[in-house]
């Protein structure tokens, strides 16, 4: 091929190329939902969405479908159920400490069966959450004022130390100018005080002495693993979005 011919072959090109570029360009630049495009005697409006893809729901557990149950019956984030069930039993529903808690939250048989849940069914993951369910129920009524995620972390304590040693934290909290509706240094101080004579004797408080160490680390193990999986949920969600594209809604002829 001489070199003329060469060079005009890719100037041939190179204007077919621009020529698409600019008619691609025309077609969907700045192209939004209902936005009319007009061109070639044809008015074309744009909508959305066709979704190709749904991606499944944040994962946690095998168990998520029942922590999804019961938070809703108790208006909490499912992800708490996940968090608690978590550093119970590492998601092992059979599991047995040597004081006898079972299965994924860790219940006691005589609170089972407190909460109407046969204590022999305590192995079964939904009747295991579901006694827990309706014992955070009731916990929650006590502490409702608080607001969350301190009304939470309120149950999470009375939940592990019970009720008294809580409210007697709280009372001492008030007492000494404190707000008794939040948790973390505020009753979250107090309950650990409960150690020390002068505040465990304390007239407000009625259930005694009380070492608050393992209330408060699983207070604060449930809620840094809740808050760890609030940020995998957040980018999970992000990152698995439906795919959509714009498509065409209505053509119409214009008239000359």
């Amino acid at each position: 091929m001489s070199d003329r011919r060469a060079t005009e072959w890719a100037l041939t090109l190179g204007v077919a190329a621009f020529l698409m570029c600019a008619i691609w360009t025309r077609h969907h630049r700045g192209l939004t939902p209902d936005t009319p495009h007009v061109g070639d005697g044809t008015t074309v409006l744009y909508d959305t969405v066709i979704t190709l893809r749904k991606a499944p729901p944040f994962t946690i557990s095998p168990y998520d479908a029942i922590f999804r149950r019961y938070a809703d019956s108790l208006r909490w984030d499912w992800k708490w159920l996940a968090a608690v069930a978590y550093n119970e039993s590492r998601f092992h529903a059979d599991a047995v400490n040597p004081s006898g808690a079972t299965g994924l939250m860790q219940l006691m048989p005589r609170t089972a069966v407190r909460m109407g849940v046969d204590s022999l069914s305590l192995t079964n993951p939904h009747m295991n959450v579901k006694a827990a369910a309706r014992l955070f129920k009731r916990l929650d009524a006590i502490y409702s004022s608080s607001a969350m995620p301190d009304r939470a972390c309120m149950v999470l304590a009375a939940y592990n130390a019970g009720a008294g040693h809580v409210n007697d934290a709280a009372l001492l909290t008030e007492k000494y100018g404190g707000n008794r509706k939040q948790w973390y240094g505020n009753v979250e101080y107090f309950i650990q005080m409960l150690r020390e004579p002068k505040y465990y004797n304390d007239p407000v408080c009625t259930g005694g002495k009380f070492n608050a160490g393992e209330t408060t680390r699983f207070v604060r193990n449930v809620f840094d693993k809740y808050m760890e999986y609030s940020r995998l949920e957040h980018l999970y969600n992000t990152i698995n979005h439906a795919d959509t594209i714009i498509v065409e809604k209505k053509i119409e002829k214009i008239e000359d």
